[in-house]
């Protein structure tokens, strides 16, 4: 993740009504290094992996989220 990202974080969480300070770019930059986490984007939506392969919720479409649901099927998101 690096700084350009903050305009694509921001802007989905805008769009999807996410206000979870744990989804916010400023947590997810200053956290991310030591929490090893790893940003996937992409247009309707995004989720975050930890180093421990834990994964928080995802932000995004409705659709997004069951897609996301349906292929992570025995992965612990958190």
């Amino acid at each position: 993740m690096n700084l350009t990202d903050r305009e694509k974080i921001e802007g989905l969480r805008q769009r999807y009504n996410h206000f979870a300070a744990s989804h916010s770019f400023l947590s997810l930059y200053i956290y991310g290094d030591g929490e090893g986490y790893d940003v996937s984007l992409s247009g309707d939506g995004f989720y975050v992996t930890d180093r421990a392969g834990d994964i928080l919720f995802p932000v995004g479409s409705d659709e997004y989220k069951r897609r996301f649901i349906e292929q992570n099927r025995g992965k612990r998101i958190i």
